[in-house]
């Protein structure tokens, strides 16, 4: 599940550069707002912020791989879930609009 997460982060990652390379705008205000306050260019906010998913989800796979609580390890494996659909919807529609 890391790995879906990691290899759909880095294809988040190109499918923005591509889709902003063509014209097209980011439309997460989040993210924008981020690189306003951070000062940094909006490439460089996309790769902290994809680091810091990154990592936070890695953190996530410790707990749950310490934690004895079945509870504790259901809530962490729905999150991850979470996380590869999300990235996997963001990617796939990056693709229609690179496509498109």
């Amino acid at each position: 599940m890391f790995s879906c997460i990691i290899v759909l982060s880095i294809t988040d990652l190109l499918t923005t550069s591509m889709a902003l390379r063509q014209g097209l705008s980011e439309g997460n205000v989040i993210l924008l707002g981020i690189a306003s306050w951070m000062k940094l260019g909006f490439f460089q906010t996309i790769i902290a912020t994809k680091i810091g998913f990154i990592l936070g989800a890695g953190l996530l796979v410790f707990l749950g791989l310490r934690s004895s609580l079945q509870m504790t390890r259901k809530i962490i494996l729905s999150s991850m879930i979470g996380f590869v659909l999300m990235l996997l919807f963001v990617s796939l529609n990056n693709l229609i609009l690179i496509f498109n």
